[in-house]
């Protein structure tokens, strides 16, 4: 995947991630606590992925790189 595109769904992914999380705070002080519910979800379930992509792409980055000598 190209960088361009990649920085594009990054900056997608956090506006939806900021978006749902105050949605959910909006609904929840609203009083529709199912809707909250459902939005929350989605705020959790786009965190975990980002947080689980970002893990996997550092530990392929440390695998690549853990035969080259320190520079101190």
């Amino acid at each position: 995947m190209n960088d361009k595109l990649k920085g594009k769904i990054q900056i997608l992914l956090i506006v939806m991630m900021v978006g749902s999380l105050v949605g959910a705070f909006v609904l929840f002080f609203v009083g529709k606590y199912n809707w909250a519910l459902i939005v929350g979800a989605i705020f959790f379930i786009i965190t975990t992925t980002i947080a689980r992509d970002t893990r996997i792409t550092n530990t392929l980055y440390a695998s690549s790189h853990i035969d080259e000598p320190h520079k101190f």
